[in-house]
């Protein structure tokens, strides 16, 4: 028998601090060679992205992902990234979990990159742009780990801008509509966009996190956010290198060298905080980040009782 977890379970059983705690051990496990985790295998297809995510570690299991970002599904009324996620037991391949992928995904990602900022900057005043289910879960994991000062957002449609700021309020969260990108430290960029959205950063800011953009042609960044930032922390510098076409890019064309770059699993092994000006934490999104996160649920819904039996 399997536990089938649905989205609105892992959001209830959600408990920010435990969760990065299992992520903050898969990127040092990761680090250090304690995971088989190939890259990804995707598909793109009329501006659409399709790809298979598998992960191993003997202690865990082994993972799964489907998962596709259809950046029409915003017309929709759906979310951009969608996905299942599988665990297995490491034994004897049983079948444990089969997760809504697109939360779990969303969380994640959420969760890296509040760890990320751990390693590098503590956030004040925080702005996003996208106002999707990433950012909603970035402000959901930030709210919990950061004591925020003020919080504003930018999306292409306002409403969408206003529901989001209404869920940043419910979370207790001083929403100033005042706030300007230019004037916050912290800027969260989590769009479907395949062009920069940002091109510069100004004196305030300094830290951004990007976690769009997951292929070699698309971007979120200006090739002058690369070049203003002292440090680049990458979730895997395997996929990031590969995949992310504001790292792929901006290598290529000189704005990006290769020496600013470090995986956050490093800074985590060598308990190494940075303290530089300007820092950009990007994510790609890596399988592992599912295994580790998913191997958290399912202890949680044994503990607490939740969760569908379903006989595979």
């Amino acid at each position: 028998m399997a536990l089938k977890l649905s989205g609105e379970s892992l959001h209830k059983m959600l408990n920010a601090e435990e969760l990065i705690g299992y992520l903050e051990r898969g990127f040092k496990d990761y680090t250090d060679d304690l995971v088989i985790n190939p890259l990804r295998v995707s598909i793109e297809a009329g501006g659409d992205w399709w790809g298979v995510m598998p992960a191993y570690n003997r202690s865990i299991g082994f993972s799964v992902k489907s998962v596709c970002v259809l950046p029409d599904n915003q017309s929709r009324g759906l979310p951009t990234t969608r996905a299942i996620t599988l665990l297995f037991n490491p034994v004897n391949g049983d079948l444990e979990v089969l997760a809504d992928g697109t939360v779990l995904t969303a969380i994640r990602t959420a969760a890296s990159s509040t760890l990320a900022l751990r390693y590098t900057h503590t956030p004040a005043d925080v702005f996003f742009i996208g106002t999707g289910m990433q950012a909603r879960y970035h402000a959901k994991l930030l709210s919990a780990c950061f004591r925020l000062n003020r919080v504003n957002a930018h999306s292409r449609d306002k409403k969408n801008v206003d529901a989001f700021l209404s869920e940043c309020r419910t979370m207790g969260l001083n929403v100033d509509t005042q706030l300007k990108a230019q004037d916050a430290d912290t800027l969260i960029v989590a769009t479907t966009s395949t062009s920069p959205v940002i091109q510069h950063l100004s004196v305030a800011n300094r830290a951004l996190v990007s976690v769009g953009a997951p292929t070699p042609h698309a971007r979120e960044l200006g090739d002058g956010v690369l070049t203003e930032c002292s440090a680049v922390v990458v979730d895997t510098a395997a996929g990031c290198m590969k995949e992310a076409g504001d790292i792929v890019q901006t290598i290529r064309n000189g704005s990006l060298s290769q020496d600013k770059i470090v995986e956050l699993g490093t800074l985590i092994k060598t308990n190494t905080h940075l303290s530089v000006d300007k820092v950009l934490y990007k994510s790609v999104g890596s399988a592992f980040m599912d295994l580790y996160a998913c191997e958290y649920f399912y202890r949680k819904a044994l503990e607490l009782g939740v969760g569908d039996q379903i006989d595979m």
